[in-house]
C-alpha cells in the first residue's frame, strides 16, 4: 500500500461518554478561518475539539461544553452551528433532543425540543462557554431529524436561518427576530418553494447557491428512498426544473460535488488566477450527486443539472459491509481530483476513485496526475457539454436546454428506478468462456494469444478500506490543525478520530508543484520572469 493517499495517520482520538448518531457532528469556523468541532452524544453531553499551540507545540484540546436546559434523561438527536451575517463574530448553536416523560405508573410519549444558544453580551459572541448559557427553548410537535443552516435572501438582504426536517413530512425554518431578540418559526415554503408537498420524511437535506445567489440547488433524501433535486430561481422563488428517483431503502447521506477539487489560488500567483477562474466556470454546471442508502450500493449520479438521474455509476462492494451511513468528498491523494469516502455500519471506511475506460488500477505502483486522468464530471453518453465564458451564460444555456428536454419528455416524466438505471455492461466472467458444443455438451473456448484483455468500463474503483473499532456514523474534512491541509474526521459510535495526511507525501507534492513552477519551458514561469524584469529591471 505505497500509493499516495494510503498513508493517513491517527493524529488524535476523542472518546465519547455514549454513542452518537449521523446528525451528531458539526463544525465551528471563526472569522479568521480557524476550525473546531462539536460532537454530541445521545446522553446529552457535547464535546468540543480544537487544536491550540502551547510552548510552540500544536496540541489537541478536548472539552465538554455544559449546555443549559438539557435534562439528564434527554437524548440528543442533532446539532448544528450557524454564524450570523451581521458582520460580527457571533455564533448560534442549535440542539434538538427528545425527553421521555416517565412516572411510577406509566411511560408517557416523548416530548421534543429545539434549544438555540447565543451570547447576549458584546465580545462574548464566540465564547462557547458563555454561548452555552444563553438558551431559547422551543417545544416541537414533531420528531426532529437533521438540523442545518443556510442563507436566506429576502428583499436584497441575506441572513442565516436554521432548517429542521421533521417526521411530519415538512422542513421547518427558524428565523432570528431582531425585535424580540429570539427565534421564531416561519413557513419555509414562502422562501423555499421546493419544500411544498414533501411526500415523506426528509432524512438528508443539502442546499447550495449558484450564480451569485441567483440560483439554488436543493437535494432531499427521504425515508422512503426517494431522492429529489430542485433547481430554483431564488429571486422569483420559483422551481425552474426538478428530478426525482427512487431507492429501495432510506437515504442515509447525500453529497453534491464536482470532479475537481477547487482550491483558491494564492494572491502571489496571480498569473494562475485567470486559468483557475476559467476552469471553475467550466465545472460550474457539472455537479455530481453521491447518494448512499441503507440497503443498496452507494451510487453517483453524474451531471445532475444536465442529465438528471440518467447517468449513474455505482461504488462496487459498498453494500458488503452492512448499511452505508455517511459519506465525504475529499482529494485524498492530492492530485486535484476529488475522491469519495463512504462509512459503513460494518466499521469500514471505503475510499473510491474514478478511472477512465480500460484504465487499470495497480496497487503495487505509484500513480500521478499524468497517468491517471479523472473526469468524473464528464458523461460517457451523447449528452452535450456546456461551457461558456461566464457562469451566467452557462446556467442560462443549461436552463434553456432543460426546458426543451422537459417539454419533449413531458409524457415520460416518471422517476427512474435505481435498479433500472444500473449499468448493463459487465466484464467477462469465467462462465462467458463456455459455449454449447455438439450433442448439448459444454466445451471450453481456448483464448488465442492475440485476444484482447476484458474490457474495463469507466467507473469508480475501491482504492483502499480501513477498519475502525465501531460503526462509522460521521465523516467530514476540514483544516482543524491550521496548517493549510484538510484533515479527515471520522466519527464512530465509540469516539472521534482525526486523521492527518502523511507529511512526507505532502512535502513531495509541494516539491513537485514547485518544480513545475521553475520549469523554464512552462508559460507560468515565463510570465513570472517577465514580471520580475518589469518590477526589478533585471
Amino acid at each position: 500500500m505505497g500509493d499516495r493517499g494510503w498513508r493517513w495517520t491517527d493524529a488524535h482520538f476523542c472518546s465519547l461518554p455514549s454513542q452518537t448518531n449521523v446528525y451528531g457532528l458539526t463544525r465551528i469556523t471563526d472569522s479568521e478561518g480557524n476550525n473546531k468541532l462539536l460532537v454530541a452524544s445521545l446522553d446529552g453531553k457535547v464535546i468540543a475539539v480544537e487544536y491550540q499551540t502551547f510552548n510552540n507545540r500544536l496540541t489537541p484540546c478536548t472539552k465538554e461544553i455544559q449546555f443549559t436546559y438539557i435534562p439528564g434523561d434527554a437524548e440528543i438527536v442533532s446539532v448544528d452551528v450557524l454564524r450570523r451575517c451581521q458582520g460580527n463574530n457571533g455564533i448560534i448553536v442549535g440542539i434538538t433532543f427528545l425527553k421521555l416523560q416517565e412516572d411510577e405508573k406509566e411511560c408517557k410519549p416523548a416530548s421534543q425540543f429545539l434549544n438555540l444558544y447565543s451570547a447576549s453580551e458584546v465580545g462574548d459572541e464566540a465564547n462557547l462557554d458563555i454561548v452555552a448559557q444563553g438558551c431559547l427553548s422551543l417545544e416541537l410537535n414533531f420528531i426532529p431529524y437533521q438540523l442545518l443552516h443556510t442563507e436566506l435572501l429576502d428583499d436584497d438582504s441575506k441572513e442565516m436561518v436554521f432548517l429542521l426536517s421533521g417526521g411530519d413530512n415538512k422542513i421547518h425554518m427558524y428565523r432570528e427576530s431582531f425585535k424580540s431578540h429570539g427565534f421564531q418559526e416561519t413557513p419555509s415554503e414562502e422562501f423555499f418553494p421546493e419544500f411544498n408537498n414533501i411526500p415523506s420524511s426528509v432524512l438528508q437535506l443539502s442546499i447550495g447557491y449558484l450564480d451569485n445567489y441567483e440560483r439554488r440547488l436543493t437535494v432531499m433524501g427521504h425515508q422512503n428512498g426517494l431522492v429529489q433535486v430542485a433547481y430554483v430561481n431564488v429571486t422569483a422563488k420559483e422551481v425552474l426544473y426538478s428530478w426525482s428517483t427512487e431507492h429501495d431503502s432510506p437515504i442515509t447521506s447525500i453529497r453534491l460535488f464536482t470532479a475537481k477539487n477547487h482550491v483558491a489560488c494564492p494572491s502571489f500567483l496571480d498569473f494562475f488566477n485567470e486559468e483557475s477562474a476559467r476552469e471553475e466556470e467550466e465545472q460550474l454546471a457539472n455537479y455530481n450527486l453521491l447518494v448512499t442508502s441503507a440497503l443498496e450500493p452507494a451510487v453517483v449520479y453524474r451531471n445532475v443539472l444536465i442529465t438528471g438521474f440518467e447517468d449513474i455509476l455505482s461504488l462496487p462492494n459498498s453494500e458488503k459491509f452492512d448499511s452505508t451511513l455517511c459519506s465525504c468528498v475529499v482529494d485524498i491523494d492530492f492530485d486535484g481530483e476529488n475522491e469519495l469516502l463512504v462509512g459503513t455500519y460494518g466499521q469500514e471506511l471505503l475510499a473510491y476513485k474514478y478511472f477512465e475506460e480500460n484504465q487499470h488500477f495497480d496497487t503495487d505502483r505509484k500513480y500521478s496526475q499524468s497517468d491517471i486522468t479523472i473526469k468524473a464530471g464528464s458523461s460517457q453518453s451523447n449528452t452535450p457539454s456546456h461551457t461558456s465564458s461566464t457562469p451566467e451564460r452557462t446556467l442560462n444555456q443549461l436552463e434553456e436546454l432543460n426546458k426543451q428536454r422537459h417539454r419533449s419528455d413531458e409524457s415520460n416524466s416518471q422517476a427512474t428506478s435505481v435498479k433500472d438505471a444500473q449499468p448493463t455492461r459487465k466484464a467477462k466472467s469465467q462462465e462467458d468462456l463456455f459455449v454449447s458444443g455438439h450433442g448439448g455438451k459444454e466445451e471450453q473456448v481456448q483464448l488465442e494469444e492475440d485476444v484482447q484483455p476484458p474490457f474495463n468500463p469507466a467507473g469508480f474503483q475501491l482504492l483502499w478500506q480501513r477498519s475502525f473499532p465501531g460503526p462509522v456514523v460521521g465523516l467530514d474534512r476540514l483544516d482543524i490543525m491550521g496548517d493549510g491541509m484538510d484533515d479527515l474526521v471520522v466519527v464512530t459510535l465509540k469516539g472521534m478520530h482525526i486523521l492527518q495526511p502523511d507529511l512526507g507525501e505532502v512535502a513531495e507534492v509541494c516539491r513537485e508543484r514547485l518544480r513545475g513552477l521553475c520549469d523554464s519551458s512552462s508559460e507560468p514561469d515565463d510570465a513570472y520572469h517577465n514580471l520580475q524584469k518589469e518590477t526589478f529591471g533585471r
